[in-house]
């Protein structure tokens, strides 16, 4: 009898716990259905004055941080390939050669001149920026036209 009474005890447990889960699932879903259904806009009150303040956009690889509104509107890339048409060469052939001379001028307290030698010789590539002015300029042509057609109100 008493083992009766024991395996009648967990029983309700379990039933007291199963309807707890099924009681939390259904909360959680109607939370999920009240979620799915927010209208997803972003709307400022003020453009972003500060570039702590821009609004982060990208995907992982290619980024940009936009700040500072419609007459005066910045945009400021993290990828220089949009102007230099080619990805950056990083590798320096023959850079290996100059590190042990590098790490012995930080040692000897002589940080200029170790920077200068790992500008020269040990640091990538740097790529060509020449283009860079080129691509603003022609971004620059189209910000009349977004200004001619902006309208908040539509």
């Amino acid at each position: 009898m008493q083992r009766i009474k024991t395996l009648i005890g967990y029983l309700n447990k379990i039933m007291t716990i199963s309807k707890s889960k099924y009681i939390i699932v259904f909360i959680l879903l109607l939370s999920v259905k009240e979620v799915s259904s927010q209208d997803l806009k972003l709307w400022y009150n003020k453009p972003a004055s500060k570039w702590v303040e821009a609004l982060p956009i990208g995907n992982g690889r290619i980024g940009a941080m936009i700040f500072g509104g419609i007459e005066d509107d910045r945009i400021q890339f993290n990828e220089e390939t949009l102007w230099t048409g080619e990805p950056r060469i990083y590798s320096r052939p023959g850079a290996y050669k100059y590190l042990d001379t590098i790490r012995q001028l930080l040692f000897d307290g002589k940080q200029k001149e170790a920077e200068a030698l790992a500008e020269k010789e040990f640091m990538g590539l740097k790529s060509n920026e020449g283009k860079k002015n080129q691509w603003v300029n022609k971004i620059l042509q189209y910000k009349k036209a977004a200004e001619e057609n902006f309208g908040d109100s539509k």
